[in-house]
């Protein structure tokens, strides 16, 4: 459960371009061009992260953030950029009108309503020697009928890395916020505005300044520090049928502080390859969630057998002990073995099996191009850790694009830090994480295929909050066409099977009749009215069943949007 978890030195095999820097080269996780490159501090310890790599987090067909209006309203910010020197700069507003057949939660009035919603943004790009910087930022001002009110969601994705002394002293900032349901239950890409009793607004930030230096040929060292907030906040409460101590966790704050010193070697060591790690975490936090520490010495070894493969290892201790029922401690050896490969240009794998947060399991990180128009990505991981520390690593752990997208730094597959498919919860939980996405771009259009299989199991509850687990699964089918010059045209499909449940006193099972079927299918039409104007209007029916509830609802929504850029 680490906060920024420092990487062994992002280094690429073969010196291939996998979107995560050149073959030697330390960490460069700036998405834009640079004219002098910038360094990102490390950003994972995890076991498929040997290199530089971030398996942690699942991943998502659109690769677009999604906030509470989902990708389609996003994607109405597009717009020419306005140069400002080594910046850039794009304003703009939009206005949404959107009707629902009914209030989309079985326990609220079966009755439909309408949303409006202004939506001004701005996405700002930095590019000069001293400073990389990509923010996109979005909030959205949301008026319902029938009485239920109004709200704001904030919308955020943000990284900035600026060079304080050249070749010495840097400062890395990440910012990220999003609008989720507490209870989940929307795949990646819908339109998942509910009553705003149930909308949580979630907050991350990670400020890390750090000291690098190069010795010469001999290798580098870093020195940092990390401080990271993370808040949920409820202003609605949470749903009605929450107990004291879930509806603490929907207005809780999560901090963390972390100290780290690294060393990679360089250029003298031929083919090996060798980096050493030692950080300490110490999280603290409010409201229903856990506090404790998480300690790390990692020495990682490996040999680079031909430009294309390496052999990789990883041996070290680990110290975890957080607070919770039971509480949990993990003092225990580390250990892993894989390789890195990299077929071509386009192309990554990393792979292996490991022990690490007391379990043995195997680690996956792979982009792997099929062809010159199909690419593939697959990640795999087990980690333990809470609703707080899962967002701020993920943000700690991904990059930010030029508009906004998170991107995995080593593959740049698309990640999503937050899916509001799975319900908030509170506690510790051991996560397992299966990601599948293929993308292919025609000619005519570009489609997309993603598959995502996550397990949450509570191992240890935060005092008088029952025990909450999850285990979910669903596919989305995207496609994407340009109809004409100034019409483009999106349809998508998805299917979902959320299983949840109280866990009775200490056990692991999950209850086996808290499962939900859940399908939504979307089309969508967007025109370039002129050069800085557009307009779209979209339609979604999903469904939402639960066995356990003897409920089954069918949801209805029609948008009406309109952007302008300036």
């Amino acid at each position: 459960m680490a906060l920024a978890a420092p990487a062994a030195f992002a280094q690429t095999v073969g010196g291939g371009d996998s979107g995560g820097g050149g073959g030697g080269s330390l960490s460069d996780t700036i998405a834009a061009p640079s004219p002098q490159s910038v360094p990102a501090p490390f950003l994972s310890t995890a076991p498929g992260s040997l290199l530089g790599g971030n398996p942690t987090l699942p991943g998502t067909a659109t690769g677009v953030r999604v906030g509470p209006l989902g990708q389609q309203i996003d994607q109405l910010t597009a717009g020419p950029l306005i140069a400002a020197g080594g910046w850039t700069f794009t304003p703009s507003i939009g206005a949404q009108e959107i009707w629902f057949s009914n209030s989309g939660t079985p326990s609220q009035s079966p009755a439909a309503y309408v949303m409006t919603n202004i939506a001004p943004a701005v996405v700002i790009t930095g590019n000069t020697p001293s400073v990389q910087a990509n923010i996109s930022y979005n909030p959205d001002f949301m008026f319902f009928s029938g009485g239920l009110g109004s709200d704001i969601a904030q919308n955020l994705n943000a990284s900035a890395t600026a060079t304080l002394i050249p070749e010495t002293l840097f400062l890395d900032l990440r910012g990220f916020a999003t609008q989720l349901t507490a209870t989940g239950g929307y795949t990646p890409g819908t339109v998942n505005t509910t009553n705003p009793a149930y909308m949580t607004q979630i907050t991350s930030f990670i400020i890390t300044p750090f000291v690098r230096h190069q010795f010469g040929s001999f290798g580098t060292g870093e020195v940092g520090y990390s401080l990271g907030r993370t808040a949920f906040a409820t202003p609605g409460g949470g749903p009605a049928t929450a107990t004291p101590g879930l509806n603490a966790f929907y207005n809780s704050t999560a901090l963390s502080q972390q100290e780290y010193v690294a060393f990679k070697n360089g250029d003298d060591f031929g083919q090996v390859i060798a980096s050493t790690l030692i950080l300490a975490e110490q999280d603290t936090a409010s409201g229903a969630a856990p506090s404790g520490h998480n300690n790390l010495a990692l020495q990682t070894l490996g040999y680079q057998l031909t430009p294309r493969f390496a052999l990789l290892g990883q041996i070290g201790y680990e110290d975890i002990v957080y607070s919770g029922l039971p509480p949990v401690r993990i003092q225990d050896a580390v250990w892993s073995v894989g390789f890195q490969y990299t077929p071509t240009p386009g192309s990554q794998i990393t792979a292996g099996y490991g022990h690490r947060d007391g379990v043995d399991a195997p680690f996956l990180s792979a982009a792997y191009a099929l062809t010159a128009r199909s690419t593939l990505y697959a990640t795999y991981s087990e980690t333990i850790s809470t609703g707080a520390t899962a967002i701020q690593g993920g943000v700690a752990g991904s990059t930010v694009d030029p508009v906004g997208n998170s991107l995995d730094p080593t593959t740049n597959a698309p990640l999503l830090v937050a899916n509001g498919f799975y319900a908030l919860m509170p506690g510790i939980f051991r996560m397992q994480n299966l990601s599948i996405t293929e993308t292919t771009t025609f000619d005519w259009a570009t489609l997309s295929f993603s598959l995502q299989q996550t397990l949450m199991k509570e191992i240890s509850q935060f005092a008088n909050v029952p025990g909450f687990s999850q285990n979910g699964t669903y596919g989305i089918l995207s496609l994407t066409r340009q109809v004409s010059q100034d019409i483009s045209a999106n349809a998508a499909l998805s299917y979902g099977v959320l299983y949840n449940g109280v866990i009775p006193g200490q056990g692991t099972a999950i209850v086996p009749n808290g499962n939900s079927n859940i399908y939504s299918a979307t089309l969508g039409l967007t025109d370039q009215l002129t050069r800085t104007i557009s307009g779209s209007i979209m339609y979604q029916v999903s469904n939402f069943s639960q066995r356990s509830a003897n409920t089954n609802l069918l949801q209805s929504m029609v948008m009406l949007s309109v952007n302008k850029t300036f």
